[in-house]
């Protein structure tokens, strides 16, 4: 986190939060001028009581959050249903809301889906600053004035310790939840896509690094009770060449599921 800078905000809402940050020892800039003059590639500041990591240079773009009510995640809690692909890979159905264990949360985007549908989901995000930014959203979106998106964060999402996946694996019990969900961070190998904005920015400071995904996958088989679900890229090779025992496709993305 060496190209990491925090502009220390004037004020913070949550105590707690303000702990994590300091937890991370950040250096500490004034502005986006500041951390850009001394040579940071990112910076994480607070507005609006969210935090965001947005380049120091202006001109590559602007802040990444975690805002689950606006944009995407509102847009898919107000008009997606229990058909779409995610869920049906997960096993929702009209009478089946199976609890969930997301391993690799990242901002969360589908296991706030998975927990407005009603599933009662556990997150795990190992990076520290992607966790911040989770932990952040989760806080804004368990007051908000919306009352259902208010009762989805509050009741039905629970973001565990920052650790990894295995390590939280090592203090469950096999079948500890019904699905393992894995959407472990996959790079783009044509280098002409145009790579979102988020997840350059996520490339940049966390990395790609595959070498855990076979434990990962066979540990996830121990914990889940009726199934590990795993999303890739369309065109992506199977999480450790291990062939799955459905698949369920959209236009971009494939659902490689487990059955146990």
């Amino acid at each position: 986190m060496q190209s990491l800078a925090w502009v220390a905000p004037f004020e913070i809402v949550d105590d707690d939060l303000l702990v994590d940050i300091e937890q991370l020892s950040l250096p500490r800039v004034v502005d986006q001028k500041d951390a850009l003059l001394k040579g940071y590639v990112y910076v994480l500041s607070q507005h609006d009581h969210l935090l965001h990591v947005v380049p120091a240079d202006k001109k590559l773009g602007g802040p990444v959050n975690c805002n689950f009510d606006s944009g995407a995640a509102s847009f898919r809690r107000k008009n997606a249903g229990i058909k779409q692909e995610i869920a049906r890979a997960c096993g929702l159905k009209k009478d089946a809301r199976p609890s969930i264990l997301d391993a690799t949360a990242g901002l969360g985007g589908d296991a706030f889906v998975l927990a407005s549908l009603g599933s009662h989901v556990t997150m795990i995000e190992q990076n520290p600053v992607v966790h911040l930014l989770l932990k952040s959203g989760l806080r804004a979106a368990s007051v908000s004035e919306d009352d259902e998106l208010s009762i989805i964060a509050s009741d039905k999402m629970r973001l565990a310790a920052c650790q990894s996946s295995l390590d939280f694996f090592a203090e469950l019990q096999a079948e500890s939840f019904d699905v393992v969900y894995l959407d472990p961070m996959f790079p783009d190998r044509r280098k002409s896509a145009k790579v979102k904005k988020g997840m350059q920015y996520f490339h940049d400071l966390v990395g790609i690094d595959s070498a855990q995904e076979p434990e990962l996958l066979t540990k996830a088989l121990l914990i889940a009770g009726k199934r590990v679900v795993v999303k890739r890229p369309k065109q992506a090779p199977y999480l450790a060449d291990r062939k799955p025992s459905l698949e369920m496709s959209s236009k971009t993305i494939r659902y490689d599921i487990y059955l146990v």
